[in-house]
């Protein structure tokens, strides 16, 4: 789902890895290079990347694809993971089924982790639909202008997005 206009603190996604597996799987590793104001602090103070590390699995036997990521920034204080996945409709092989999970993890302060915790999932909670309308673009695109290559979909992407608001 990414880049996309939609999720403008995702700065370049960097593939490091690729291969298909002993089932038949294609598993791609990336590195997401994020900024923001969290991540800006991280720059700033320890000279470092700020990003997350993602793994797609994409099984074809099975017809479902899992797309895991978690963050590296900021990861001994606060880990965070978000697993997606998609896979057939049972009653509508037209329609695909997703489903989300997030997980957050606070690693000091005991006695206000569960608040931070808390705060940290609402807030994925509020931005998944963005991811949602990123993948269904994307998917739509690829329905209209049949299997361009990921980059050329990625160009039409500011065209596709132009007319969409979130809130």
């Amino acid at each position: 789902k990414y880049p996309n206009p939609l999720a403008s603190h995702v700065q370049e996604v960097d593939c490091f890895k690729r291969s298909i597996d002993e089932d038949g799987r294609l598993i791609i590793h990336r590195f997401i290079n994020t900024s923001g104001k969290i991540e800006e602090m991280f720059k700033k103070r320890f000279k470092m990347h700020t990003g997350a590390i993602e793994i797609t699995i994409v099984d074809p036997k099975n017809k479902t694809m899992t797309i895991r990521t978690r963050n590296l920034t900021g990861s001994s204080i606060l880990s965070m993971e978000e697993i997606c996945t998609y896979k057939p409709c049972p009653d509508n092989n037209l329609h695909t089924l997703y489903k989300q999970e997030a997980k957050a993890k606070v690693k000091f302060l005991p006695f206000i982790s569960k608040t931070i915790e808390k705060l940290t999932l609402k807030s994925m909670k509020e931005r998944s639909p963005q991811g949602i309308l990123a993948m269904q673009t994307l998917i739509n695109s690829i329905k209209n202008h049949g299997l361009l290559t990921i980059q050329e979909h990625i160009e039409k992407m500011p065209t596709l997005f132009k007319n969409i608001t979130t809130k």
